[in-house]
């Protein structure tokens, strides 16, 4: 345990972890929408998952206006739950959906991560051993 607390690649990836689980409950709690309209598209964390609509014809809608939005309101009820990953293509309008749900984002953050922090303590260990053998 005193080497975790030593370590480089703990320290530098303990900060996006931390975002990643700050998400997932914030999402629990809040619906988050930025919108980005003059290239079509649309980020919402809420949900436990993280959304993303493609307006693949956004030019054609008179709404859409080249500007930048950002609204944030608070759930009638909060839960975290684990939903499952998913696209959607809606014929009309023209949008895609991609739901990335948050736990899966965090695995894939952690387990590279952990990966790391295993493969450089080993390689570590190895460096020690080798100069114990010279020695």
């Amino acid at each position: 345990m005193k080497q975790l607390f030593r370590s480089l690649t703990f320290w530098l990836g303990l900060p996006g972890l931390l975002f990643l689980l700050w998400a997932w409950w914030d999402s629990s709690k809040f619906d988050s929408d930025a919108l980005m309209y003059s290239w079509g598209f649309l980020a919402r964390n809420g949900d436990s998952q993280f959304t993303i609509t493609i307006l693949e014809d956004y030019k054609s809608y008179w709404m859409l206006s080249g500007s930048l939005g950002f609204d944030r309101q608070p759930r009638a009820e909060s839960r975290l739950f684990f939903p499952s990953a998913r696209i959607d293509r809606m014929t009309e309008p023209h949008w895609t959906r991609i739901f990335i749900p948050h736990w899966q984002v965090v695995l894939a953050y952690a387990i590279p991560w952990s990966v790391l922090f295993l493969w450089s303590r080993r390689r570590i260990r190895l460096r020690a051993v080798m100069l114990e053998a010279r020695e």
